[in-house]
């Protein structure tokens, strides 16, 4: 018996597809870092309290309003192809880490 099935309405997806590109997550983890076998070990952006710390991660950037390291937005897309698409963030797509990256 398949216990993984699940019944949604179409417009109803986004809520469990949200979770699948947001490191954040226990499966955007396991995406965004390329592993298949352990989550991104490395800290959110957020426990980050240090600008050298923030601005030295490829995928963190310091928040001088809010006096925070936050994730870059390059960071934010899933797929080499929305992240190489994002000139306006200049990101680019590392394949060692298989996850997005400010330039």
């Amino acid at each position: 018996k398949d216990s993984h099935a699940l019944m949604m309405q179409i417009d109803e997806a986004h809520k469990v597809l949200d979770d699948f590109c947001d490191p954040n997550s226990v499966f955007g983890a396991l995406i965004t870092s390329g592993s298949t076998t352990k989550p991104n070990t490395e800290p959110p952006c957020d426990s980050i309290q240090s600008i050298p710390d923030c601005t030295a991660r490829a995928t963190c950037q310091w928040n001088s309003i809010t006096v925070a390291c936050e994730d870059h937005p390059c960071f934010k897309h899933c797929g080499e192809t929305d992240c190489v698409a994002d000139t306006t963030n200049k990101c680019k797509f590392n394949n060692g880490t298989l996850q997005c990256e400010k330039t």
